[in-house]
């Protein structure tokens, strides 16, 4: 056998138990995915497919909001938008939700494949699992999904060609960053996936005096990729548009949204609310360290590049974790089972304890299942929306009574609101933060935070309907209770988790009166009356009721 021959050979099949371990956590990560809409963003990226296919055309300025002063939006995710709302015309949310667990499965099993040695695979997969159930409500349907299935694409076509030189691994990744930069922002860490294997593969060429053109497929590769980025209806915006993503979590900067939205915040900031959460990403990036270092001459640094820049996104803000137990799963089980494989201690003292090993995973995996399936037995069969997270009564409430016009909305309502309301209703803010200015988001905070000023901003506006989240985030709160207590609005709606306030004189509906106890009972019977008895959502939504009238009426 010659070197090229020895060079391209192929890395050994998996296992059986590999196979096994693939379909079965592939399987568990699925059903994982499993669970309601719970993230408001997918309401207007299903506003947005709508409006694209009503028009025929690109969305290029936001029609949805009436107060962005520079309306000319970058929409960047266009491609999702129209495949997300395809599928709920074929199949409602269930369609959206199966789509999100296969296309997590998929990307899953491409990460498992990386590596054919014997165990990868199989510690791949546990690691996905343990990893992302712990952060498995923060991975909805958003075009999130895209980005990691497109990630473990990437990594996996390019460790095989590392490891065989066939160049039909690198001839489809031009093709999947099409799809990739007219789904999200995130394209961009394609390129530098693909740079760093590219660099190290430069460095090994021009150590071992092989030259630089055996790496000229990468180069070619690396050339395709930024060249599909230009396939896209923004143009430059288009591409630059990953840039103005990263000023947005920079935690340097100093910036208002890195402070303010919750999944923007740096990691460590979240010490003091969920220190579990960033326990398990330290002690994940810890074990990498120790095992990478260990089994350092077995694995490329391009993985070890990575794993690092990766880690560096998720501490500067919070909704990088997923990214990072993605990219760090595979690349901690190679290192893993290198150590394993090329130490006769450790490889002793893992068949030693097989049999402890084999009782704590079943253990952890058994109690994950459990843990899942109670959450899931809480919800009413086919139910795809998760509860008391959008104002669902409060929308028909509107539609019954033909509300026309203006709406100040809480930033998670407004997605909902618009794919209900639009095209006779524009909301106020909504998740698309990046169209908005730092000054008009400090404007939108300083309302929450000081609900005095809302007058001025309601006839600046002229508001016509108040619409706010009194549920899980007490942010809002005091603004409801202003609003309220206003001799210029009234309650008209309110199941507990939200508020629907109407202009006292635009409008004949009287108003509720929470300080009247026969009333708030009344509310109560209603609001329990939506869900299945025994269930604990009944005793969720009276509580609701209860708190949000012991709030809004305390002095």
């Amino acid at each position: 056998m010659n070197n090229l021959d020895r060079f391209k050979q192929k890395p050994p099949h998996l296992t059986n138990l590999d196979r096994i371990g693939v379909f079965l956590f592939c399987s568990m990560l699925m059903f994982f995915m499993w669970y309601p809409l719970t993230d408001a963003d997918i309401f207007w990226h299903l506003a947005s497919g709508r409006e694209m296919l009503r028009t025929h055309s690109f969305l290029h300025v936001d029609p949805f909001s009436f107060t962005p002063r520079d309306p000319v939006w970058i929409n960047i995710h266009w491609l999702f938008q129209v495949l997300v709302y395809g599928l709920f015309k074929w199949g409602g949310y269930g369609a959206i939700l199966c789509a999100k667990c296969c296309g997590m499965g998929i990307g899953a099993f491409f990460l498992c494949r990386i590596s054919k040695q014997k165990g990868d695979a199989f510690i791949t997969g546990l690691l996905l699992v343990a990893s992302l159930f712990v952060i498995r409500y923060e991975i909805d349907a958003r075009p999130i999904v895209i980005t990691l299935a497109c990630i473990a694409l990437f990594m996996f076509c390019l460790t095989r060609f590392r490891s065989t030189r066939f160049v039909r691994y690198l001839v489809v990744l031009p093709f999947v960053m099409v799809i990739w930069v007219n789904c999200q922002g995130l394209y961009v860490l394609g390129i530098a996936i693909l740079g760093f294997y590219m660099l190290e593969d430069l460095g090994k060429n021009i150590v071992s005096k092989k030259g630089i053109s055996n790496s000229v497929p990468l180069i070619l590769a690396l050339l395709g990729v930024l060249a599909a980025c230009w396939i896209n209806p923004n143009g430059l915006d288009g591409v630059l548009y990953a840039h103005r993503i990263f000023a947005r979590i920079d935690p340097s900067l100093k910036n208002i949204f890195s402070e303010n939205v919750s999944e923007n915040m740096p990691l460590l900031k979240l010490w003091g609310t969920d220190p579990f959460r960033v326990m398990v990403v330290l002690v994940f990036a810890g074990a990498y360290g120790v095992m990478g270092f260990f089994a350092r001459k077995k694995s490329g640094w391009a993985e070890h590049a990575i794993v690092i820049s990766f880690f560096i996104l998720a501490l500067m803000a919070s909704r990088n974790t997923a990214l990072f137990f993605w990219v760090a799963a595979p690349s901690s089980a190679v290192a893993c089972g290198s150590l394993v494989r090329n130490n006769s201690s450790v490889r002793q003292g893992v068949v030693t304890w097989s049999g402890v090993w084999v009782v704590v995973i079943g253990t952890v995996l058994v109690l994950f299942l459990v843990l899942h399936f109670m959450m899931l037995s809480m919800l009413p069969k086919g139910r795809c929306v998760a509860p008391f997270r959008f104002p669902e009564k409060a929308i028909e409430y509107m539609k019954i009574h033909d509300y026309s016009g203006n709406v100040f909305n809480t930033d998670r309502y407004g997605g909902y609101l618009l794919w209900q309301m639009y095209p006779p209703v524009k909301d106020f803010i909504d998740g698309r933060f990046i169209l908005r200015s730092p000054a008009f988001f400090a404007e939108y905070l300083n309302i929450l935070d000081s609900p005095q000023v809302f007058e001025a901003v309601a006839k600046k506006f002229s508001l016509g309907a108040v619409l706010i989240q009194t549920a899980y985030f007490p942010r809002y709160l005091p603004l409801a209770r202003n609003v309220y207590h206003s001799k210029e609005w009234k309650l008209v709606y309110t199941d507990g988790a939200s508020c629907l306030f109407y202009k006292v004189s635009s409008s004949n509906v009287q108003a509720i009166q929470l300080e009247s106890s026969m009333t708030v009972d009344s509310l109560a019977v209603a609001a329990a009356t939506s869900w299945p008895e025994a269930s604990p959502l009944r005793a969720e939504a009276i509580r609701h009721i209860y708190n949000l009238a012991n709030y809004l009426t305390k002095p």
